[in-house]
């Protein structure tokens, strides 16, 4: 996968993508496995906005329930299903429970319930899943299990625990890497740090963007038959000009974070505890009044989930700020007092801006939240053909989403592409796992499937390939030279916090951080002073640090 930006401007595609969050490459690889010709531009690097910002959940929807919306939850069962069957290296199941109180809606009786018409609704839920990735039914657990599980919980009421499986990503950076490699493969042309500046237009046709290169400062035309614009907050900049109706009002964001604890606090099991604060969602026919914290075990620590909080008018920051990072902190302490966390105890903060019904300050932001994918066929609503602009809501349903946006756009340009019978894995996917005697190349196969080989085989001349970047870190040399040999990396944090493991559970000691630069250096010929200011910007990162 190179970074070819003459493939952009000698080229005219059917159809391209601007922004590569996790929809923006799933359209991207959606469109390829359709047969048109695809580009796809980000402006930053793949992933690194709000699509960074996840808690590795894939909900096979079973908290759509209290909303009796049957077809959001179906939505959910099937993204989850796909991403078992198509990336089965990076996507497992994992246990969850939540403790039961009472004999209202917290209740025993009504999780039961809950859990049967779950796994009624999911009947076809393993269908083409492997056997070791399988959902089991879900089942209720007694007290007494309960706290063994879970010793300091509140135990006042405490009947026992609903207990059932859910999908988990244990890296969605990688996700998002397998997805773009994919479409490639598949004859998509990706690139990152393009910036879309403007729409090129005939009339009232789209036909693609002016772009500008962010590392040369270069102009490119990108042509195209249909534009998709998937660039969440920044999209309304691009499309301002072209559909904005007299009285529409900007879209509305919320800022959401998870917090990763740097130690763990249930063992193997996620669990699910009812927070202090009052939340109503008007949408739920079945009203609980509060919200739940997901306590998800991740890489020997434990994330934590998911908090949201309103975020000004045109804010497209991406940063936590300390009163904001100590009120989850104290909420957390509250619910969960055994776990008696302070800021130290945070690794790193992952945040992201999603879409929101309302900007009304009245209404607490997580019920603000836009509960439904919008996709605007702009020839509809003002006229403009060639655009779509797609604003998506949740991370592991934009597999799903997209089918139906691609569809959209081949009827749009009159060609008709259905999708294959069995759709194809992933990147990574395409082979039977390795077998190893080096837990090192175990760890490979986890991150990039079969193509772990290649990782160590793109660096078979460099001496030392197999050696660690740094003793605080598992990852080695040669995963950094396949990172901007293969995957477009171009900048520090581009390896430590997006195609590596270095900055998965906070920032690295220094001397990890200036033995990768280095590495990197030695492939892009950076000088000294670059070396450094490649530091300081991942040292800086503010929403990774706990300082």
């Amino acid at each position: 996968m190179k970074r070819d930006l003459r493939l952009l401007a000698e080229n005219t595609f059917d159809v391209l993508i601007v922004g590569s969050g996790i929809y923006g490459a799933f359209l991207a690889r959606e469109a390829a496995m359709r047969g048109l010709s695809v580009a796809l531009i980000e402006q930053g690097d793949f992933g690194s906005a709000t699509s960074a910002n996840s808690q590795k959940i894939v909900h096979g929807g079973l908290r759509y329930l209290q909303h009796l919306n049957l077809v959001r939850m179906r939505e959910s069962i099937r993204a989850r299903r796909q991403l078992l069957t198509i990336a089965p290296y990076l996507v497992r199941p994992q246990r969850f429970l939540v403790p039961t109180y009472g004999y209202g809606m917290q209740g025993k009786w009504i999780m039961r319930a809950a859990l049967l018409l779950n796994d009624l609704i999911s009947v076809d839920r393993n269908r083409g899943v492997d056997t070791g990735k399988r959902i089991p039914a879900g089942r209720i657990i007694s007290r007494r299990q309960c706290l063994a599980i879970s010793p300091c919980i509140d135990q006042d009421g405490l009947t026992g625990a609903a207990q059932w499986q859910d999908g988990f990503i244990e890296d969605t950076e990688r996700l998002m890497l397998a997805i773009i490699h994919t479409a490639v493969q598949q004859g998509a042309v990706a690139a990152n740090y393009v910036t879309a500046e403007a729409y090129t237009l005939d009339g009232n046709r789209v036909t693609g963007v002016h772009a500008r290169d962010k590392l040369d400062g270069k102009a490119i035309n990108v042509r195209s038959r249909m534009v998709i614009n998937a660039a969440g907050p920044g999209a309304a900049a691009l499309d301002a000009d072209l559909s904005r109706q007299p009285g529409d009002m900007p879209q509305a964001w919320v800022k959401a974070f998870n917090v990763f604890l740097k130690r763990p606090l249930f063992d193997d099991m996620a669990v699910g505890l009812s927070s202090a604060t009052r939340h109503i969602d008007r949408d739920a026919v079945i009203n609980r009044g509060k919200r739940f914290y997901f306590f998800v075990p991740w890489k020997g620590g434990t994330l934590i989930g998911t908090e949201y909080v309103t975020a000004s008018p045109g804010d497209d920051s991406t940063n936590l700020s300390r009163p904001e990072l100590e009120a989850v902190i104290d909420e957390i302490n509250m619910l969960y007092p055994c776990a008696g966390i302070s800021r130290k105890d945070i690794g790193f903060c992952h945040v992201g801006l999603l879409p929101a019904n309302s900007a009304d300050p009245a209404t607490d932001a997580a019920s603000r939240l836009l509960k439904h994918t919008r996709v605007v066929d702009h020839e509809t609503s003002a006229g403009t053909r060639g655009l779509f602009t797609v604003t998506g809501i949740k991370y592991t349903v934009a597999p799903q989403v997209v089918i139906g946006v691609i569809d959209r756009v081949l009827a749009r340009l009159d060609v008709r592409a259905a999708r294959p019978d069995v759709e194809p894995v992933l990147y990574g996917a395409e082979k039977e796992g390795i077998g190893t005697e080096r837990v090192y190349d175990s760890r490979l196969y986890h991150r990039y499937g079969c193509h772990g080989r290649d990782v160590l085989e793109s660096a078979k001349n460099v001496s030392g390939l197999r050696d660690l970047v740094g003793t605080d870190r598992d990852t080695i040399i040669a995963e950094v030279i396949y990172a901007v040999r293969e995957e477009m990396a171009v900048t520090l944090p581009d390896v430590v916090y997006r195609r590596t493991g270095l900055g998965s559970t906070g920032i690295p000691v220094r001397e990890t951080l200036k033995r990768c630069a280095n590495i990197m250096a030695a492939e892009l010929g950076w000088s000294k002073t670059r070396v450094s200011k490649e530091i300081s910007r991942v040292e800086s990162t503010r929403a990774y640090r706990h300082g």
